[in-house]
Formats: C-alpha cells, structure tokens, sequence
C-alpha cells in the first residue's frame, strides 16, 4: 500500500501506534506520508519488547516493530473491529467521525484481553448507549454555535 491509497480528503492518514508495557495502546502521532510515520517509529524503537507499529488511518498495520505474536493479534483485532466502528460513527457529524472511529478502536484493543461478556457490554454501550448521545450532543453542539 502507497501514500495514494488514501482518501484526499484526509490531512495526516498515517498513524505512529505504542503497545505500552500495561497492554494498552496509545497513537503517537500522526503524518502526513507512510515515510514522516516510518521515520518517526524507527527513532522511537528502543529494542526493550515495546510495540510500536505504522498504521493507516484506515486501519491497515504497516511494518510492526516489536513481538510478532502481538503485531498478529493487533492486526486481526483492528480488521474485524474498524468497519463495525466506521458504521457505528455514520450517526455522528463528519467532522467527528475518524476520531470517534480511532478512539473506540483503541478503547476495543485495549479490550483484547478481556473476556467476551466485557467485550460484548463495550459493543452494547457504544452501539445503544454512547454512539447515540454522542452524536446528539455534538450535533446540538454544533446548531448553537451555528446560531451565535
């Protein structure tokens, strides 16, 4: 995959990911060519087991550093949950999309480890509960300040 695989419409589409030492993952930052994120994740390799990886903001993983075994679980967790997360921020502006899609993803990897009833209650709380409100507030939101 290219740097021309991406939308236009999206500024800064790569993603420097860190798997902290507690399991949880944390986006470092974000580029605006798959060579500035490469650059980025090679500096901050310090060979100590950290897992750092290159990340289309579409959600495909690119050049993992760190266990493999992590990187293959990552991956597979990221594919199956990024459309369900893509189609559970269509409610929400377009302006807040990509961002509540990165941030329930991360929330979900962080998820992995737990078991499948904590995993299904977060789907249930973002699909009824958060997704819903969130879109609500934000749209609301945006109506006043429209108004002002």
């Amino acid at each position: 995959m290219d740097d021309t695989d991406l939308s236009p419409s999206m500024e800064l589409p790569w993603l420097v990911i860190r798997q902290a030492e507690n399991g949880r993952h944390y986006r470092v930052s974000r580029y605006s060519t798959r060579a500035e994120a490469e650059t980025v994740a090679n500096a901050l390799t310090r060979g100590d087991g950290e897992l750092l990886w290159t990340e289309s903001a579409s959600g495909h993983i690119l050049n993992a550093r760190g266990p493999e075994d992590a990187n293959r679980k990552t991956s597979r967790h990221i594919e199956r949950a990024r459309p369900l997360f893509r189609a559970l921020t269509a409610v929400l502006p377009a302006d807040d999309r990509e961002r509540w899609c990165e941030e329930w993803t991360a929330e979900w990897l962080d998820l992995t480890e737990q078991p499948l009833p904590a995993r299904a209650a977060f789907l249930m709380r973002v699909s009824l509960r958060s997704g819903p409100r969130l879109a609500w507030t934000l749209r609301l939101t945006a109506q006043r300040q429209r108004a002002r």
